[in-house]
């Protein structure tokens, strides 16, 4: 009986040891492969000195200034639609909101200071006015950019954006600081390479959990500019703390011309939010869609030509 346990207790030693060595060499691979990530997004940006700190962007195209505000989790390359806007004859930037990717969060902790960010930002570059387009997470400090810089927005367009408080539990903020280690943002990459239609029917439920793989590509695309998640992890959750502690902005104070886009099932940003703000920004333009919170994607085709007729109807 001594000598089954004996056996037993090496057999058991030896697999645990295995299970550990197989658990450091994952760990490493996927802390190279967050490297190796973070160095090509290093490649596709500039960090440009102004008078908030040091901020990340891209741009690409000529002509009237688009600028770009990312959702949660996020960073400069998320949603990559510079190449449409510089067809259509726009200079498009993509900045990274602070604490995600190069751009410190020193740079703009609160909304307000976010807002501020983007007018020091343009500063730098020469450019007086702006179309802002903000996307999810990136509508609060879009909104207070039209509010507190009016003079600087030839417009707005909110693309399922968050507009008013939205409350995380210590559960969601958990979450986050696992996908965003190296491994765990690793997993979920791979997850959403080989199962897409598990990964996005869980952000929308509008899309379907068993549906054609091949036809979530775009999909795939645009999620993929989200990883690694190490480098957004600050910024990720500085959103959560200031989407909990957003006030009830002075929406009928905004001036320039707006554009609100929204999926009537939006379980990440509520409709009501979208809502609120149509009835109370001044002639702002409202485009329902039936959908989640990826409804740009799964309507492209028909809401950017609109997109882009209402920029350009508002460029000066």
């Amino acid at each position: 009986m001594k000598r089954r346990l004996l056996f037993l207790g090496r057999i058991l030693g030896s697999l645990f040891i295995l299970i550990l060595l197989f658990l450091m060499g994952l760990t490493l691979y996927t802390m190279s492969w967050e490297q190796q990530q973070i160095e090509k997004l290093a490649e596709g940006s500039v960090l440009i000195e102004t008078d908030r700190g040091m901020i990340e962007y891209a741009e690409t195209g000529s002509g009237p200034a688009i600028l770009a505000l990312h959702g949660a989790p996020g960073g400069y390359g998320i949603g990559a639609t510079g190449a449409f806007w510089d067809q259509a004859g726009f200079r498009y930037i993509s900045l990274s909101r602070p604490g995600y990717l190069r751009t410190s969060l020193t740079v703009g902790k609160t909304i307000e200071e976010q807002a501020d960010a983007y007018a020091a930002l343009l500063d730098a570059l020469a450019i007086e006015k702006v179309t802002i387009i903000a996307s999810s997470g990136g509508g609060p400090s879009g909104l207070q950019f039209a509010l507190r810089h009016p003079e600087r927005c030839s417009s707005l367009v909110l693309i399922s954006a968050v507009v008013q408080r939205l409350e995380f539990n210590d559960a969601g903020r958990a979450v986050i600081k696992i996908e965003s280690t190296s491994l765990g943002s690793w997993l979920l990459e791979t997850l959403i390479r080989e199962n897409p239609a598990l990964v996005f029917s869980s952000v929308d439920p509008s899309l379907a959990p068993n549906g054609d793989p091949n036809q979530y590509d775009e999909y795939v695309d645009v999620a993929l500019g989200a990883f690694p998640m190490g480098p957004r992890r600050a910024g990720w959750l500085n959103d959560f703390e200031q989407f909990g502690q957003l006030p009830d902005y002075p929406l009928a104070d905004i001036t320039c011309p707006t554009l609100i886009v929204h999926g009537d099932g939006d379980a990440n940003a509520p409709m009501s939010g979208a809502e609120h703000a149509a009835a109370k920004i001044p002639d702002a333009i409202f485009l329902k869609l039936e959908g989640g919170h990826l409804a740009l994607i799964t309507h492209w085709d028909e809401i950017m030509s609109q997109i882009k007729d209402f920029v350009e109807s508002h460029t000066p």
